[in-house]
């Protein structure tokens, strides 16, 4: 406290009726009686005030305490320290308990870094998110932001979350000393292991200790974070179960124990290697010496119990407040609590002695996490000679009462005001909303929404909904030893709002869950807040009555209070903190099923509050949508369409669900509950708007609307990064453009690997109205044909950017329309492998859709390739196929037994049913271009005068061998545009060359084109180039030619390459020729096909040739004649492919690989165009990076 200058005392921001009255408190606490002397267990502390406090009015005595921290944050002494720090957040591969599994790190590390910082001092975190789909953000517990209600960290309450490839500043004053921690605060990140210790000191300390340990316990799940946010979200729920092991300071072990030979229950005994990252950290200790453990709680789930064998432990601190000491043998923690306990070392130097962290409160099938104290001298292969503590049984909440009514504040702490203003009372049930599980408050399931609140609040969003406050009080006749009679709940984001200066009692009231007989522990944590633990009871709170049993004398202050199985628990608070505040059970998955409610405090000052920008960029930029309600999109939407054009509307909702892609079930993202997602039908000329709402976790996402050449509109393009900004979860963005010519198309995600997820449905625009389809059929179907995987795409990313890359390997299935089968055959009795033959049952989601046809017809068989990494060859049994459209362009028509097709490719055949009409026939689609380890995907032409579910009599087609390349350009080769296509300008304006080549930065894989690996920007390219940011990306255009002496034969001779984000400019309206050019990869022998895909235009296939292309001769062999329209051309292995476009589209547009991991690994180059033509793009599609900056001071100036 010396820091701080006495006469903040005489400050405005104090009335001048308490400022005597403060001042003398402040005096209290600078002396060295406040709090304690030294402590001693044998000690008895005394708990009489040093300050007589006399009641007035609302207890003045209380606002002591709580308002003199934020004088001192007010005017914070120039001679603080600032504690500044540089993070960055991304995925690891890590073992925390022996078994690997996925971490959030931050700076590379697993617990996050320790914060150390002193009372009084300004911390500032630079934190980048280094993720790749999802937003992020960090809460500091048990910091109470006294005039930094932004920095609390809560996504959805007091910030946007952090968009990947941005950097927030959190930017705060740690007011007061204590045990605290950070970690995640959006969708359940926190089970992922975003979190850290954060120690903040007192200038002054009055315990007495030789040295301490941070302890942060945590648990652990070995099924990602991902799949447990669906499971508790599925209909019916899935619970996650107990977590697989208990982790200290990050490490536990799973698959063995470290007092396995004390035991008899046969488990098998740790060994550790140096560097293991599940092995234990050891505390070393001296014989005699005192020392302080600082311990806090992460935990998703698990209520703990803590022990150090043949040691007690004195409890000194709770919650970053000193407590009346007392000596257990164990302490119970729950979920986000904070102690800190002295231990007394014993005068042994040489023994080892085991700590404990065991389950309490649910049934324990998670063993102990184990750590060891060592005396110094103990030696390094000494093993404890006795057991470890026995944790409590689980259920004895008896003792469980009993260890939290040992806790009193200690001495100089003032009590809590004698009488409350407002009293909240809070029922805690289990409901259910249309068949999903969700927790409730008052009947009420809270759902946060993607405007935050303190941004509503200070631009005076008060239409909204969520601005209104639920129920106080409780049903007076709601049996909570029952189960609900009436389970049902409702949603809603409503908070509660209170004026400054008032005191608040909440009542939290347990009761019985949906079934059995049963009451679960919550501890509930404050944000912006300290409060008194008024006390606990059993049974149903009966007001007028429990009151006479509170501690009004001496009450602990806490953050964080356990409500214990059919009772209740009674805390007070003095809203002296403006700003908004969540209050929510701290385990993970009950706030993810909506157990929680907010505190809005000092409404007025919020509004004339000075918040940073980016704080709430996403109300900045949206205010006009968000007064005048989604009415404007949709108006907008239709304004901008001409009066003779019909208008497509979809609402889309996209969210992961549970489904059985090839027989065994995964995750895949669904558009409206339906995998692949629905198809679209339009007419050219037709406008199509998508709504599209992001119900996804954590994750942004877009969609791309492939083949679709947005003239106009390069803004509904859909590639993140590039056109628009990902759309953040909660928010719906509206994409308008029109479908100016026919064809076969498809739509896809274009964030991260979101396509691999299973973001993917048809697109199919038919001929004008009163236009003449030029291809004569009888009825068509449209194949939708991809690959799948059972490691999920979060651990692919990240295998692909470890270091050394950890190759994804082969598709597991094949999929058409989404189905397939990975466990067994529909041709099992022509092959030759142990797989059983496959059989379904009715609403299989795996079953194959059988096609349908009527003998001696013509059908169209519309086929797209969303594939992530599959070449694919595709056939029909004993029919051949007449290819009539490629890429949404009608091409001379010619007869083939089995096409080759792409990723990113569409085409168009002709299939007539001229084969016996009582059999049914195979098609099938199989691996080309790879060493095929995936089994074709089968499915079956019925003739519908034979059983549907007659399997074919004869095996189904043989696809070619995967390295016939021959064939595949063969194959090529045979399309030419139809008769009355445009043909290609005879000369260029530009020429580029593209090398591509597998190279090496810092040890990571990485693909480059002209030795450069595509990085893109966190501010959309679009954006940069229409408002003219010249910092949104590097403005010196990558190279566009290679050197002449390079080998493409064999692997680079230097295998470094570099990242960057470049981008080739061209002047509207000119002719480029682009020459792809393949190139050995890093290991030897080794040349792979990549299809390459243009946005926003479709391109002349020149040529395709052998070898490296040379200027001036492999000109002569182009075919300028009737060179096929495409926007997706295959480039074969140590060979070249010359395309041709005119830049008659303004925007900036992605040309890439269309390979999934490819890109991901920076296989890309990025084209502009008529940049002065460029037109209005939505302030929506832009709300990131450097747009976001500037379209807030354009619209807040």
């Amino acid at each position: 406290m010396d820091a701080w200058p006495k006469h903040i005392f005489d400050s405005e921001i104090i009335p001048p009726s308490t400022r005597g009255y403060y001042k003398n408190f402040y005096e209290m606490l600078s002396t060295d009686n406040c709090c304690y002397d030294q402590v001693s267990s044998s000690r008895e502390i005394d708990r009489k005030p040093h300050i007589q406090y006399t009641q007035k009015k609302r207890s003045m005595s209380v606002i002591v305490w709580w308002l003199v921290t934020v004088v001192l944050v007010a005017v914070h002494s120039a001679s603080a320290r600032v504690v500044e720090l540089d993070w960055e957040v991304e995925y690891k591969f890590w073992w925390p308990d022996c078994k690997e599994g996925i971490v959030m790190a931050i700076n590379g590390q697993f617990p996050g870094p320790t914060i150390d910082a002193v009372a009084g001092d300004i911390v500032i975190i630079h934190l980048t998110n280094k993720l790749s789909t999802e937003g992020v953000v960090i809460h500091w517990h048990g910091i109470r932001q006294r005039g930094t209600p932004w920095s609390d960290g809560a996504a959805g309450v007091t910030q946007c979350p952090i968009n990947p490839g941005e950097t927030f500043t959190y930017n705060f004053t740690v007011d007061k000393p204590g045990t605290h921690f950070y970690h995640g605060h959006y969708g359940m990140q926190r089970s992922a292991g975003l979190y850290g210790m954060m120690i903040v000191r007192s200038p002054k300390e009055k315990l007495r200790y030789d040295g301490e340990f941070n302890l942060l316990l945590s648990d652990w799940w070995h099924q990602s974070t991902h799949s447990q946010e669906l499971a508790l979200s599925s209909s019916p729920m899935r619970w996650i179960g107990e977590p697989q092991s208990l982790l200290i300071n990050g490490r536990g072990q799973f698959n063995c124990s470290q007092a396995a030979y004390l035991s008899n229950e046969g488990k098998r005994q740790c060994t550790f290697r140096k560097n293991d990252q599940c092995a234990p950290e050891t505390l070393r200790v001296r014989p005699n010496k005192v020392y302080r453990l600082r311990i806090a709680s992460t935990t998703a789930l698990a209520s703990l119990n803590l022990a150090v064998e043949g040691h007690k432990l004195e409890v000194v601190e709770a919650d970053g407040n000193y407590v009346k000491p007392f000596t257990v043998d164990d302490i119970d923690i729950y979920s986000g609590e904070t102690y800190s306990v002295l231990l007394r070392t014993h005068s042994f130097p040489t023994k080892k002695h085991f700590i404990s962290v065991g389950v309490r409160g649910r049934k324990p099938n998670t063993t102990q996490a184990l750590t060891v104290l060592s005396y110094i001298d103990a030696p390094e292969s000494a093993r404890p000679s006795l057991p470890p503590p026995v944790t409590p049984r689980w259920d004895d909440y008896n003792r469980s009462i009993s260890f939290s009514n040992k806790f009193f504040a200690a001495k100089g702490y003032p009590p809590p005001p004698e009488k409350s203003d407002e009293q909240l009372y809070l029922l805690n049930t289990q409901n259910l909303i249309d068949g999903h599980t969700k927790w409730a408050i008052n009947n009420v399931s809270l759902s946060v929404t993607a405007t935050p609140y303190i941004g509503a609040i200070r631009y005076g969003l008060n239409t909204l909904s969520y601005l209104k406050s639920p129920a106080k009080e409780l049903v007076k006749s709601y049996d909570i030893t029952k189960p609900p009679v009436n389970p049902t709940t409702t949603k809603s984001s409503g908070i509660y709002k209170f004026p400054m200066g008032i005191v608040v009692d909440v009542i939290l009231q347990n009761a019985n869950v949906l079934k059995g007989k049963i009451s679960e522990i919550h501890p509930w944590h404050l944000h912006g807040h300290d409060f008194w633990v008024l006390g606990y009871g059993d049974g149903k709170f009966r007001p007028g009555v429990d009151e006479k049993k509170y501690n009004l004398k001496n009450p602990p202050l806490r953050n964080t209070v356990a409500l214990y199985p059919f009772g209740w628990t009674a805390l007070r608070f003095v809203t002296d903190n403006p700003g908004v505040w969540f209050f929510h059970c701290h385990i993970e998955p009950h706030l993810h099923m909506g157990m929680g409610v907010v505190f809005a405090e000092g409404v007025d000052r919020i509004a004339k509050m000075d918040i940073p920008d980016e704080v709430l960029a996403y109300i900045i930029i949206h205010i006009h949508k968000l007064l005048m309600g989604m009415w404007w999109i949709v108006a907008v939407a239709i304004l901008a369409h001409t009066a003779s054009a019909a208008v497509r509307e979809y609402a889309w909702e996209v969210e992961y669900k549970f489904g059985w892609p090839d027989c065994k079930e995964g995750m895949v993202m669904a558009v409206n509950g339906q995998f692949p997602g629905p198809t679209i039908h339009a007419l050219a000329g037709d406008t199509i708007v998508v709504h599209l709402t992001n119900k996804l976790a954590t994750e942004g996402l877009v969609i791309h609307w492939h083949g679709i050449r947005q003239l106009g509109s390069p803004w509904a393009d859909g590639a993140a990064g590039v056109t628009q900004c990902a759309i953040s979860p909660g928010e719906t963005f509206t994409y308008n453009f029109t479908v100016d010519k026919p064809g076969t198309h498809f739509y896809h995600g274009h964030y991260g690997m979101q396509r691999s997820a299973g973001l993917y449905g048809s697109l199919i625009i038919d001929v004008a109205k009163g236009k003449k389809e030029p291809l004569r059929y009888d009825g068509e179907f449209n194949l939708l044909l991809s690959d799948w995987w059972h490691e999920d795409v979060l651990s692919q990313e990240i295998g692909l950017s470890s270091r050394p890359m950890r190759w994804i390997g082969e598709a597991q299935s094949i999929l058409i329309n989404g189905r397939g089968q990975f466990n067994c055959s529909l041709a099992a009795q022509f092959s030759s492998t142990s797989l059983p033959t496959c059989t379904f049952k009715e609403g299989d989601q795996c079953a194959p859709q059988r096609l349908h046809v009527e003998p001696n017809k013509t059908y169209r068989i519309r086929l797209a390739s969303s594939t992530a990494l599959a070449s694919l060859n595709f056939a029909v049994q004993g029919h051949k196929l007449v290819v009539v459209e490629a890429d949404g362009n009608y091409i001379t028509p010619f007869t083939t037994d089995d096409i080759d097709i792409y990723s990113g490719e569409t085409y168009s055949v002709l299939l007539t049913t001229d084969q016996d009409p009582s059999q049914n026939y195979y098609i099938s689609a199989g691996v080309r271009g790879r060493k095929p380890n995936t089994p074709p995907a089968l499915t079956v032409l019925n003739y519908v005068t034979a059983l549907s579910s007659q399997l074919p009599t004869s095996p189904p087609p043989e696809t070619p061998r995967w390295n016939d390349f021959d064939r595949s350009k063969n194959f090529s080769k045979k399309i030419f545009a139809a008769m009355g296509s445009p043909s290609p300008p005879e000369t260029f304006n530009e020429r580029l060359i593209l090398l591509n080549t597998q190279n090496l930065i810092d040890g990571f894989t990485k693909w480059a084109i002209n030795n450069v690996s595509l990085t893109v920007p966190g501010t959309p390219y679009l954006g940069s180039v229409k408002y003219n940011l010249r910092t949104g990306f590097n403005r010196s255009s990558p190279p566009k030619d290679y050197p002449v002496d390079y080998d493409i034969m064999n692997p680079p001779r230097n295998r470094n390459t570099k990242q960057g984000n470049g981008i080739y400019v061209f002047p509207f309206n000119v002719t480029v020729d682009v020459i792809l050019q393949n190139a050995n990869g890093l290991n030897a022998n080794a040349s792979e096909i990549h299809p390459w895909h243009l946005h926003g235009h479709d391109f002349w296939v020149l040529g395709y040739g052998e070898g490296k292309f040379k200027p001036g001769v492999d000109e002569k062999t182009y075919n300028l004649k009737n060179p096929p329209l495409r926007n997706t051309v295959a480039l074969y292995p140590y060979g070249w492919t010359a395309l041709r476009f005119v830049t008659d589209n303004p925007g900036v547009w992605f040309f890439h690989c269309h390979i999934e991991p490819h890109l991901h690994m920076g296989m890309g180059v990025v084209f502009a165009e008529g940049l002065n033509r460029i037109g209005k793009v939505p302030d929506e599609a832009l709300g990131c990076g450097l747009t976001k900056q500037f379209l807030m001071n354009r619209n807040n100036p």
